[in-house]
């Protein structure tokens, strides 16, 4: 068996993420947001493994896909500031950040997918 460095840092923050997907509360959306706002958020790219940084980069672009929670979301909340040139700021907590839009807007068996792959870094991970 290859053996990778794996930084102990990375390897415990992804062990953190699985506790999450496993124990946590919610559908797997909800689990994977917790994940990513929790542990998974301060791992970037460069502290993977190369042999696994395509993985990570996909987990990181499919709980990016998305700007807004629905079609238009966006739209309508500019056309309030337009009205109100507070309302960006009054509302912030109506405009979602990408990970939240995304988590929305796919299916729990897409979500299914993304936590795969995150127990499959975390099992490369052991050895």
């Amino acid at each position: 068996m290859t053996t990778h460095k794996i930084n102990p840092y990375v390897r415990e923050k992804f062990c953190e993420a699985v506790r999450i997907l496993a124990t946590g509360p919610g559908d797997v959306r909800s689990r994977l947001l917790t994940a990513w706002r929790g542990p998974l958020y301060v791992i970037t790219p460069d502290k993977i493994p190369i042999k696994y940084k395509d993985d990570f980069v996909w987990i990181t672009s499919q709980l990016h896909r998305f700007n807004e929670d629905w079609i238009g979301q966006l739209a309508d909340l500019k056309k309030k500031e337009s009205v109100d040139q507070n309302f960006r700021e009054q509302y912030s907590h109506l405009y979602p950040n990408k990970v939240e839009a995304t988590l929305n807007r796919i299916r729990n068996r897409t979500g299914a997918k993304i936590a795969s792959r995150i127990f499959y870094l975390y099992d490369s991970f052991l050895f």
